[in-house]
């Protein structure tokens, strides 16, 4: 695999003036954050096993990385308001980014400017804990629920499986009521989607300054190509 490394001195990073130079750290690390969750995420969807308790673990592990993820695309939203929407950013760059990336931030103000899942689940099940949530939840345990817990010889391996069930199901009620199917269908795309319209907005934002401040083509920007064989 091919990639190509571009320096960044410090002397170039001091020409961006202050504003435009934090957005412009926050969206590469908004952007990291985003793309190692959806590989996590689609690591975890992807892996499938026959053996019924791999698989068990691994749909709560599933369920895990798309709170996380939800999390932070709510975070990443706040950020952009802070960071963005409360500067002078828009009037001296979003007339110049591309037509995607601004039709991915109208897509963005679209859904966040509405009651969402996403606001849901990072405020009671991913960056925040609700014990009223979990109480509701237990009283609809019944005798056939398969509740566990999954102990090995490693610590790491430990496994509460009965609170994944438990907090998943109850996360899914507040998603779908009473329908645990099309709350994880829900649930699932509108956290995907979003991830493909905030990381586009990051993208867009990233590719013009980089242009703009650092350079455009490979000799300004000093770019190097290294190989790395066999790459995970």
């Amino acid at each position: 695999m091919k990639i190509y490394s571009i320096p960044v001195t410090k002397a170039k990073l001091d020409k961006i003036p202050e504003i435009e130079r934090a957005f412009y750290i926050h969206m590469g690390h908004l952007r990291n954050e985003f793309m190692v969750l959806v590989k996590l995420l689609k690591w975890s969807i992807n892996t499938v096993s026959d053996d019924p308790i791999l698989t068990d673990v691994n749909v709560s592990q599933t369920f895990i990385f798309t709170r996380l993820l939800a999390g932070k695309l709510l975070e990443g939203w706040q950020l952009v308001h802070k960071a963005y929407f409360a500067t002078k950013l828009p009037l001296s760059i979003e007339s110049n980014l591309a037509d995607k990336t601004k039709d991915a931030l109208k897509e963005l103000k679209k859904y966040f400017g509405k009651k969402n899942v996403i606001d849901d689940v990072r405020n009671q099940f991913a960056f925040h804990y609700d014990p009223q949530r979990i109480r509701q939840q237990l009283s609809s345990v019944e005798e056939t629920d398969e509740l566990k817990i999954y102990v090995t010889e490693s610590d790491a391996n430990l496994f509460y499986q009965i609170s994944e069930i438990i907090v998943g199901s109850a996360m899914l009620e507040a998603v779908e009521q009473g329908d645990f199917i099309a709350a994880t269908k829900k649930f699932t795309k509108e956290v995907m989607d979003v991830s493909v319209q905030f990381t586009t907005f990051c993208d867009g934002c990233l590719i013009y300054m980089t242009k703009i401040y650092l350079g455009e083509t490979a000799e300004e920007l000093d770019m190097e190509e290294i190989e790395i064989p066999d790459p995970p």
